[in-house]
């Protein structure tokens, strides 16, 4: 009986979330063959230098984001595992970015920098 006055508040903020979150869902980008075979090839790339990436893919209407390396490419099912055990299908793929050795070096400096208490790197 205590919370009875509550009820509306509570509610009102499930249906401004699931309005939030209704909002946020996009349709699935169309890749042309180009973007495509931009994308394989910076897969493979990355595969064979075992480079850290930033990969942007598709799911559940929301464009999603994972840094990691690729562990494995499965051509038989289409896809491609992360070093932290992620599957991802080629399919869902939008965007990939390899991470520069030198921009991840730099902030493992700043980061243990940070940590000893130097503040004058970056």
């Amino acid at each position: 009986m205590s919370w009875a006055p509550f009820n509306s508040v509570i509610n009102d903020k499930e249906v401004i979330e699931n309005l939030t979150s209704e909002r946020s869902k996009i349709t699935k980008p169309i890749l042309s063959d180009e973007q495509i075979a931009d994308l394989e090839n910076t897969i493979i790339e990355a595969y064979t230098n075992s480079s850290l990436i930033e990969l942007h893919y598709f799911k559940d209407a929301r464009e999603n984001l994972i840094t990691g390396s690729i562990s494995k490419i499965d051509p038989v099912n289409k896809r491609v595992t992360l070093n932290n055990g992620v599957n991802i299908y080629f399919t869902n793929i939008i965007k990939i970015f390899i991470k520069s050795t030198w921009n991840c070096i730099f902030i493992m400096l700043k980061y243990l920098c940070c940590w000893w208490g130097i503040s004058s790197v970056g």
